[in-house]
């Protein structure tokens, strides 16, 4: 037997759905439950939004420090944090 798709909102309340509205439900009929797709709050959507925008040269640059902090966590004792070694003059004596 074909029947027409009906679409029913509904609400969970204590782990159950509740339809809403006043649609019959006939007795063991098959459904389907699809929860929507949440929009992230304004701060994240502009997060988002920012790491959309970031270019291919950015890219290269997080995958280089990356990779650089990857190699240097065995053993790169007096490195300054860009990877490189603190000239003398920057030593204090």
């Amino acid at each position: 037997m074909a029947t027409d798709r009906m679409v029913i909102p509904g609400v969970v309340k204590n782990g159950l759905i509740v339809p809403q509205g006043h649609a019959p439900l006939p007795e063991g009929a098959q459904v389907e439950i699809v929860i929507p797709a949440l929009e992230p709050q304004p701060d994240l959507r502009a997060e988002f939004d920012a790491w959309e925008r970031a270019g291919d040269g950015a890219w290269a640059l997080i995958d280089q420090w990356n990779r650089r902090s990857r190699d240097c966590r065995a053993g790169c004792a007096g490195l300054d944090r860009l990877g490189s070694r603190p000239s003398h003059s920057a030593i204090p004596s």
